[in-house]
């Protein structure tokens, strides 16, 4: 039976939605905040008010139960119901209970499964806001993953794979078979919501040790047949931390550690992140195998990966062909020869980290290499995400000045001219480094003519003869003075980078 909304809850919920609809208005786009930047929310007030009526709410199971109920059957989409969404994580386990009270009930079984199509969540469903209260920080109850575990047949994709990724999380020997069900879905995202379920009760410590090589063989089984793009990155995280002696030499196998296996690009990415040291003769092997010209998707990610482990052995043998990658026209290939040649002269084992200085010292300790190497990657970033008005809208945004400087220090000059276009149509008066300000001045231009970086964004995403990777690299190289991590740099350190 539905709980009726208690008056306390009703109180809380109405707060919830007034805050958000007194505060985004008519924000349903970037392009609105851009025009209307005082209407952002303030998080920090949205924040409190979250953490106050979870207080609130806590200890009260009728009032928590309502707050489920509404947010499960009566909310139009987890979209709508943003506010009770983030109480409820609060809650944590408190809103377990009636969430199983709700899977329990047969009566409810066709009211879960109503599929309707929200505005900006795509498909979604009661159960998709259901599994949602299992998907915070507490673990997951056991008893959720067996009254899931029906779901898996339901004709629905977004049913499948909701349900697939709360029994994966619950790491449960029991949802072995459910669990190979979901592995082996038609859609690929519910084999990927699975996998990444999985990963989550690794990483929760709750996959007993006495089972690890039975969910191991569960996802070793997937290779080399299941090469699905959503799945393939996942699959070598999960073997290497269930048993990860065993895991390196799998994906060191012939069968898999080959250009002919496509996602083999993906292996050697999560060796590099769980610092698995490859062979060279392999490594060499796989880039004799996908490096024949030209070099097109995906053997331009095995380059990449491939050059990037290479560099970690430190060969004089292979500077030579690192050094000439790096001059390579495919992006990805020239990127793994420059993380080949970091490693290689160990750059940044005695180069600082920016981040680290801004963090203890703040921008003005850096040098102002060190500040063009930032902000221009701020900017790039910033640009390939969202374009020049999100660059200018966001803090990033605050080292406009830094980011221009370090374009023409690194000789991108085309660049350079575009971005100094876009200075240009704020008109005479400068562009502020306040964030406040800026925001002010973006809307004003904003108001009158919208997508009004669409022209520039084009023209720095087209420009491939300024590669920024390699202007970066060239860059760091010559401009190592006053960056060491044990203090003033060695006389000619620099050059011998070089």
């Amino acid at each position: 039976m539905v709980f009726i909304i208690p008056i306390l809850l009703i109180v809380f919920i109405l707060a919830a939605v007034m805050w958000r609809k007194s505060r985004y208005g008519p924000i349903t786009s970037f392009w609105d905040a851009v025009r209307n930047p005082h209407k952002m929310p303030d998080l920090a007030e949205y924040h409190k008010m979250v953490d106050e009526s979870a207080r609130a709410l806590s200890g009260s199971k009728e009032e928590i139960a309502g707050l489920v109920d509404f947010f499960v059957f009566e909310a139009k989409s987890s979209w709508d119901a943003g506010s009770e969404r983030k109480i409820i994580a609060k809650l944590g386990e408190e809103t377990y209970p009636r969430a199983l009270e709700i899977l329990r009930d047969e009566s409810l079984f066709e009211k879960l499964v109503a599929v309707v199509e929200g505005k900006y969540t795509g498909d979604e469903a009661p159960l998709s806001r259901l599994t949602e209260i299992f998907d915070g920080d507490a673990p997951p109850p056991p008893e959720a993953a067996l009254l899931l575990s029906r779901f898996l047949r339901h004709e629905s994709d977004e049913i499948r794979k909701r349900a697939a990724l709360i029994i994966g999380s619950v790491g449960a020997v029991q949802s072995l078979p459910d669990l190979a069900l979901a592995l082996k879905d038609e859609d690929e995202y519910v084999k990927s919501y699975a996998l990444m379920g999985i990963l989550r009760a690794i990483n929760g410590g709750r996959i007993d040790p006495s089972h690890r090589s039975e969910f191991y063989a569960l996802v070793a089984g997937m290779w080399p047949e299941d090469t699905c793009f959503n799945v393939c990155e996942i699959i070598p995280k999960i073997l290497l931390r269930l048993d990860r002696e065993r895991a390196v030499q799998r994906l060191l196998q012939p069968d898999l550690f080959t250009a002919k296996f496509e996602p083999v690009w993906r292996i050697l990415e999560v060796l590099a992140e769980e610092s698995v040291e490859i062979p060279r003769e392999k490594l060499l092997a796989l880039i004799a195998e996908a490096g024949v010209e030209p070099i097109e998707y995906p053997l331009n990610n095995v380059m990449e990966g491939a050059l990037s482990h290479l560099g970690r052995h430190r060969m004089p043998e292979d500077l030579a062909l690192l050094e000439r990658l790096v001059d390579h026209p495919d992006e990805k290939v020239c990127r793994g020869a420059i993380d080949g040649l970091y490693a290689y002269h160990r750059f940044f084992e005695r180069i600082r980290e920016s981040d680290e200085v801004i963090r203890a010292q703040g921008w003005d300790a850096l040098t102002a290499a060190e500040k063009h190497l930032v902000a221009v990657k701020e900017l790039n970033l910033e640009i390939d995400n969202g374009g020049f008005a999100q660059y200018y809208f966001n803090h990033y945004g605050d080292r406009w000045k830094d980011a221009l400087d370090g374009l023409a220090a690194m000789g991108a000059t085309k660049r350079h001219r575009i971005m100094l276009s876009t200075l240009e149509a704020f008109g005479p008066k400068q562009v502020s480094q306040d964030h406040d300000t800026r925001r002010a001045q973006l809307a004003k231009i904003a108001r009158k003519k919208e997508y009004l970086f669409d022209e520039h964004d084009n023209l720095w995403y087209k420009t491939k003869v300024e590669p920024l990777d390699r202007l970066i690299f060239r860059y760091n190289l010559a401009h190592t003075q006053g960056r060491d991590k044990s203090g003033p740099p060695e006389s000619g350190a620099a050059d011998e980078i070089i």
